[in-house]
Parts: structure tokens; sequence; C-alpha cells
């Protein structure tokens, strides 16, 4: 019972679909956040468009690497890559379609919008891999792109956006940062092994860990304020569970690193 469902869990993850469903739980809170419906369209569209994202970004991986067989997620995307391939190119004929003739204007916006954040990335990850710019690495991008993902829609929706909102949404911002640095501290040994660029690998690993610190202890402190404010008490507990879960990772677990 317990390998079926690491079995399952390894699957789930190999396909990126928990990063999917935390998008759909992102963009849950961001609707409720800002007090709007999104149209069942716009659901679709960012969840298909994010699995989109990490489908190709794992093709290009597994293209780079298949002859260094580090990983088997590589060595699956690269084994199976005509099929993704495929569905890639349908997926982008059907978004197009509906993203063209049902999205509303505002939400349009918001798609081109993030359709820039993401070739920048793919621009500074694949051709400018070496950069040291540090708005360039790709734990910024990552984090800037992911949380515009997440909240960008109802911002453009809503009649009207108050600090306390912006607020919380920099705490995101910073609980996302924090999460990509420790899987950037993580994937240390794999990125030098497959040449892939990160602030660990380019600043080490140990100020990669000081800044997670502080873009942690960040979070904390709008945390704090949130809690204090009636209006993000329920959202300034849910950021510090996970702030505290970040935290004891980065504290206990940051010293391994994954190499296969």
């Amino acid at each position: 019972m317990i390998n079926k469902f690491l079995y399952l869990y390894s699957f789930i993850r190999l396909l990126s679909i928990d990063i999917v469903l935390g998008v759909l739980a992102g963009g849950i809170y961001a609707s409720r956040l800002f007090r709007v419906d999104m149209p069942l369209i716009f659901w679709f569209l960012l969840l298909s468009t994010v699995w989109m994202i990490y489908i190709a970004d794992h093709l290009a991986d597994g293209m780079i690497s298949s002859k260094n067989e580090l990983m088997d997620r590589y060595d699956f995307y690269f084994r199976y890559r005509k099929l993704f391939i495929g569905l890639l190119i349908l997926l982008i004929l059907i978004n197009g379609y509906l993203f063209v003739l049902y999205l509303d204007k505002q939400l349009k916006v918001f798609g081109l919008i993030t359709c820039i954040l993401v070739l920048i990335y793919f621009l500074a990850h694949y051709l400018l891999n070496n950069s040291r710019i540090y708005l360039m690495q790709k734990e910024v991008l990552i984090a800037v792109t992911y949380t515009y993902g997440i909240f960008g829609g109802p911002m453009w929706i809503a009649s009207n956006i108050k600090f306390f909102q912006l607020f919380t949404i920099a705490g995101y911002l910073c609980i996302i940062f924090t999460n990509v640095l420790i899987c950037s501290v993580f994937n240390i040994k794999l990125d030098r092994q497959l040449k892939i660029s990160s602030l660990a690998t380019t600043k080490g690993t140990e100020r990669t860990k000081q800044t997670a610190r502080l873009t942690l202890l960040i979070s904390l402190f709008i945390t704090i304020i949130m809690i204090l404010n009636y209006h993000l008490y329920f959202y300034g507990l849910l950021h510090l569970s996970i702030s505290t879960i970040l935290l004891i990772i980065l504290i206990y677990f940051s010293k391994y690193s994954i190499s296969e």
C-alpha cells in the first residue's frame, strides 16, 4: 500500500501535477483576497499554461542532459519527448483559440504580461545561463512570475485594489522566493553537474542560505502585521504556517543536497 502511494506521488511530481494543484490553491486564495469570481475559462487557461511551462522546462532539460542521465525525470521526458511535444502543440492551439475569442480584455492583458515574464525566464535560463545579474537569476524570475501568475488575474478585474491586498502579495512573494532559494540549495550538486546557473552555484550555498533567512524574516514580519490586522487574520495564519515549515527546512534540512 505504501509503495503504491509513493509510486503515485512520484508520478504526480514527475508530471508536475502537484505544481498545478498548488497554483489552483494559490489562485483560489488570490480570488478570495480580491473578492472576485474568476470565470471558468480563466482557470483552464491558467492551469494548462502552468502545466505547459513546467513540461516545456523539463523537456528542455531532458534534451540538454539526455546523454548524461543524472535524473530519472530528465530521462523520462527525453524518452517521451514526441508525446509531450505533441501535447504542448495541441494545448497551445486550444489555449490560443480560447484566449483570443473568449477571454475578457483585462485578463488578456494579464495573459500577455505573463507570457512576457515566461519568455524572459526561458531566455535567462537557457540563453543567459551564466549571467551573474541578480535580477536575471532563475530564482528571482520564478518567484516574480509565479506570484504574478497567481495574483495578476484577480488584480486586473478587481474594482479597486487596497493596500492590505498588496501587502499580502508582498508576503506571498517572500514565501515563494524563500522556497525557491531552499530548492536551489538542495539542487546545487545537480545544477553544477548539468552546468545550470542558480544563486547557489553563482553566489555560494552559505550566501544563498543567508538570503533565504533574510527573506523569511521579512515574510514573518509581514505575517505578524497581517495577523494583527482584522482583514488579514486568516491569511496571516496561513502565511505563518507556511513560513514555519520553510524555517524548519532551512534550519534542519538545508545541509542536504540532491545529486541524482
